[in-house]
């Protein structure tokens, strides 16, 4: 018994120095990850950010010549400068940004300078379609941004009681919409 014993101790000791090793690597690069990932996080968040300004920059583009009388080639080369923005910024940015969602955002004023020359009922069927396409990246920024878990873990804990009349309607209409 005291054999086995004698035998038994080294045994474990070897066993506890390999498991040690292990967890203490483990640990290493789990502590690594959460170090990268603030950083990661911020930079993100910064290049959506700046993408939000981008997708700005174009609507105001849009919706310049939505109100103006320009002729098509006008319009077509104002479009032209807000998607070639947009892309361009997506392009040197695809490290941090999604690629489905940098698709969505190029291609978002994509057909916008056709809208002037539909007749009334295409227009406003293609204006909702504008429309509806930006609301949506706008959402899927702030969904893969993080921003938006952020939103709701805050909500979550501080339960603010939000309300005036304004917020009431926008309720309203909101669901009336379904969303």
């Amino acid at each position: 018994m005291t054999l086995f014993l004698a035998i038994l101790a080294p045994v474990i000791g070897f066993v506890g120095l390999f498991v040690g090793a292990f967890v203490n690597e483990w640990l290493r690069r789990k502590n690594r990850r959460e170090q990268f990932a603030q950083t990661v996080f911020e930079k993100r968040l910064k290049v959506y950010e700046e993408l939000i300004e981008k997708i700005s920059e174009g609507e105001k583009i849009v919706n310049s010549f939505l109100e103006a009388h320009l002729s098509a080639d006008e319009r077509h080369d104002l479009v032209s400068i807000a998607i070639h923005g947009v892309a361009t910024y997506v392009d040197q940015n695809t490290l941090y940004l999604d690629e489905e969602i940098g698709m969505h955002c190029v291609a978002l004023f994509m057909g916008t300078e056709e809208i002037p020359d539909a007749t009334d009922d295409n227009r406003k069927e293609m204006t909702a379609n504008y429309h509806q396409m930006r609301k949506a990246a706008y959402q899927m920024i702030r969904e893969d941004s993080g921003v938006a878990e952020l939103d709701r873990l805050f909500k979550a804990v501080n339960r603010p009681l939000i309300d005036s009349p304004v917020i009431e309607y926008y309720r309203e209409r909101k669901k009336e919409q379904g969303q």
